[in-house]
């Protein structure tokens, strides 16, 4: 399972490092020519990065990378449980990573925060945050392995309207954030764990389908 789990982190290991690379020459450029430059527009990018990375990462290591491992030998539990292990690896670094460029723009831009603070709901309440990312991972594993099979196109369709409502509670967290004041205190936390939840049923409805996954997709 370790192999395989590596297999299917490899990817967005690789690309979230580039991503703080790139994250922090920003922060040097804006630190150079001002936030409110032109670089200072693209700061807040890294409230979303991260988690579109994950989704996509998700998907793909489903859709090609459990193939692949099978190929090479792999056991399918051993590919379950890397998958699963996947899930809560992909979601944890990708809000570890929105949590660290946040704090890193607070720390260098303290106006920053102030002007732009509906786009930082996940550094404010971060638990409920982390079901946001546990439902993205999870549904983009589970989309992931429709993608192994023969689409029509309603059937496409029907998975980029499905997609456009996913990465919609991104939005819909963050609006919730920004509202909490006035909310009840129980709304964030149970909408985050309804989120989590529900990325969990993605999770097990993955799992079921790489029951029968194929070795080799043509």
């Amino acid at each position: 399972m370790k192999k395989t789990l590596w297999l299917l982190l490899l990817t967005p290991l690789q690309l979230m490092g580039t991503l703080l690379v790139l994250y922090a020459a920003l922060c040097g450029l804006c630190l150079l020519f001002g936030a409110d430059s032109l670089f200072g527009t693209y700061l807040t990018g890294g409230s979303f990065a991260f988690s579109l990375v994950a989704a996509l990462c998700a998907a793909q290591a489903t859709a090609a990378y459990c193939p692949l491992a099978l190929s090479l030998g792999a056991t399918r539990r051993a590919l379950r449980g890397g998958v699963a292990a996947a899930w809560a690896a992909l979601a944890l670094l990708a809000h570890g990573g929105t949590l660290l460029v946040n704090w890193l723009a607070f720390a260098l831009f303290p106006p920053e925060r102030a002007s732009r603070a509906w786009l930082y709901g996940f550094s404010r309440h971060p638990l409920p945050g982390l079901g946001v990312t546990l439902l993205l991972a999870g549904a983009s594993l589970w989309v992931g392995t429709l993608q192994t099979q023969g689409r029509t196109t309603a059937r496409n369709v029907l998975l980029v309207l499905f997609e456009i409502l996913l990465f919609a509670q991104v939005f819909v967290f963050l609006l919730l954030s920004q509202l909490a004041p006035v909310l009840p205190a129980a709304v964030l936390p149970l909408y985050g764990g309804a989120l989590a939840a529900l990325g969990l049923v993605f999770l097990l409805l993955a799992l079921r389908r790489l029951k029968t996954l194929a070795v080799s997709q043509g």
